[in-house]
C-alpha cells in the first residue's frame, strides 16, 4: 500500500478551505440580491411611477425614459404632469397683438425664452410709446427663437424685431426637441438649424409641429415612428437608452441608473460646444449661432424693420458676448449685452430662480432703447 502523498492531503486541505469562502460569497451574493429586488418593489408600491413633484419622487422618477414620460403627460387630465404639454408650440400666438393700437405707437415682437420677455416687459414702463408682441417658449433655444421669428414675419406690423439668446441653452441648438436634453422639459419642437456645403444656413423642420399632431402620433405607431426616427438622425441629444421605452421604466434602481448615465452623455454633447473655457468659437454650435443672428439681421432689414439682438451671459464671465459681439458688430446689428450691465460672476444680479432681478431687467432694457435710439 502506497503511503499517503503530502501533496495530495495538501489539495484536498485546500480545497476544503476554499469551499466555505465560495458558499459565503454566494450567500452575500444572494441576499445582496434579494434586499436589491425587495426594495425595488418596495419604492414602486410606495411611490407613484407618474410622479415628478421633487424629493424621494423626482430621484426615483426622473430615470424614467423619456417616451414613457411624454406618454405619460399625453395620457393624463391637465395639469397633473409635470411635462409642459400646450407652451411654446411654434405658430400658436393667436391672443399677440399683429399691429400697433395707433400711429403714435410702436410694435415690438420679442422673441426668446423668459430672459427675453422679461425684459421687453420693461420697454414700455420705460417707453410709453411701446407696444409688445412676446413670442417665445419655456427654456427657448436659439434655434426656436428664430424659427418663430422666421414663422412670424408676415404675420405683423412690426417695427422692431427682438431676438433673445441665452447662453445656457445655446448648446440646444443640436437639440429639436427637449425631449432629448432636460429632464422635465416642455414638449414642444422646432427645426434643427445647421451649415450647407454652400455656406447657407438650412433648417430641417419638426415632422410633428403641434400638440394636436403630437397626441394624434402617440396612437398612430407609424407616425410615432418617424418621430422618434427623425430626433434620431437630427438631434444631437438623442440616445435610445435615455428616450425609448422599455423594461428599465418598471425598476426604480434602473431608472436611477439611467438618470445618471443620462446627465453623463447630456454633458458629452453639450462639451462639444461649451467647456472649461467657455463656447468653443470653432465648434459647429457656434458657427450655426453666427450664421442666425447674421440672418436675422438681413430679413429684418429686408422687411423694413430694425433688428436687435439681446445676449443673455448667464453662465460665466463674457462666453456668449465672445462668440457673438464679432459677427454683430461686422454686420452692424445693433445688440446689448448683459455681461456689460450685470456680470455673471457677480451673484447679486440674480433671482434664486437664475433669473435676472427687476432691477437688472431694467437696466437691460434701457441699454436696448439705447441701441436702438430711442
Amino acid at each position: 500500500m502506497n503511503p499517503h502523498s503530502s501533496s495530495t492531503s495538501s489539495s484536498s486541505d485546500t480545497d476544503r478551505s476554499i469551499q466555505p469562502h465560495w458558499r459565503e460569497a454566494a450567500r452575500v451574493v444572494l441576499w445582496t440580491v434579494a434586499f436589491l429586488v425587495l426594495f425595488d418593489v418596495a419604492i414602486g408600491l410606495t411611490i407613484p411611477g407618474n410622479s415628478l413633484r421633487g424629493g424621494a419622487e423626482f430621484l426615483f422618477n426622473s430615470g424614467l425614459s423619456n417616451e414613457r414620460k411624454l406618454r405619460q403627460a399625453l395620457a393624463s387630465e391637465e395639469g397633473e404632469s409635470p411635462l409642459l404639454l400646450d407652451y411654446g408650440w411654434i405658430g400658436d400666438w393667436h391672443d399677440q397683438p399683429s399691429a400697433a393700437s395707433d400711429n403714435s405707437h410702436t410694435l415690438v415682437a420679442s422673441y426668446g425664452m423668459s430672459f427675453s420677455h422679461r425684459v421687453s416687459q420693461q420697454l414700455p414702463s420705460l417707453d410709453d410709446g411701446i407696444e409688445l408682441r412676446l413670442i417665445g417658449g419655456p427654456g427657448a433655444p436659439l434655434n426656436h427663437a428664430f424659427a418663430s421669428y422666421l414663422e412670424d414675419r408676415d404675420r405683423h406690423n412690426a417695427d422692431v424685431v427682438v431676438l433673445g439668446v441665452l447662453a445656457s441653452s445655446l448648446p440646444m441648438l443640436r437639440s429639436m426637441n427637449q425631449l432629448t436634453c432636460t429632464e422635465i422639459p416642455a414638449v414642444y419642437t422646432y427645426p434643427r438649424f445647421f451649415i450647407d456645403d454652400k455656406e447657407q444656413l438650412q433648417a430641417v423642420k419638426p415632422v410633428i409641429a403641434t400638440v394636436e399632431e403630437m397626441r394624434s402620433a402617440a396612437h398612430d405607431p407609424e407616425a410615432w415612428q418617424r418621430f422618434v426616427a427623425q430626433l434620431r438622425d437630427h438631434d444631437g441629444y438623442y440616445s435610445p437608452v435615455n428616450f425609448r421605452q422599455d423594461a428599465m421604466d418598471h425598476s426604480a434602481i434602473a431608472r436611477v441608473l439611467r438618470r445618471a448615465w443620462g446627465q453623463r452623455h447630456y454633458r458629452q454633447v453639450r462639451a462639444e460646444a461649451y467647456g472649461r473655457d467657455g463656447f468653443d468659437l470653432a465648434s459647429e454650435t457656434v458657427q450655426v449661432a453666427r450664421a442666425i443672428v447674421r440672418e436675422f439681421g438681413r430679413t429684418a432689414r429686408e422687411d423694413g424693420r430694425t433688428p436687435l439682438v439681446i445676449l443673455f451671459d448667464n453662465t460665466s464671465l463674457d462666453n456668449l458676448d465672445r462668440a457673438l459681439r464679432p459677427t454683430l458688430e461686422e454686420h452692424a446689428i445693433p445688440f446689448v449685452s448683459s455681461h456689460e450691465i450685470a456680470p455673471s460672476t457677480d451673484p447679486t444680479v440674480f433671482l434664486p430662480d437664475r433669473h435676472f432681478t427687476p432691477e437688472i431687467d431694467r437696466k437691460i432694457a434701457a441699454a436696448a432703447l439705447q441701441a436702438l435710439g430711442r
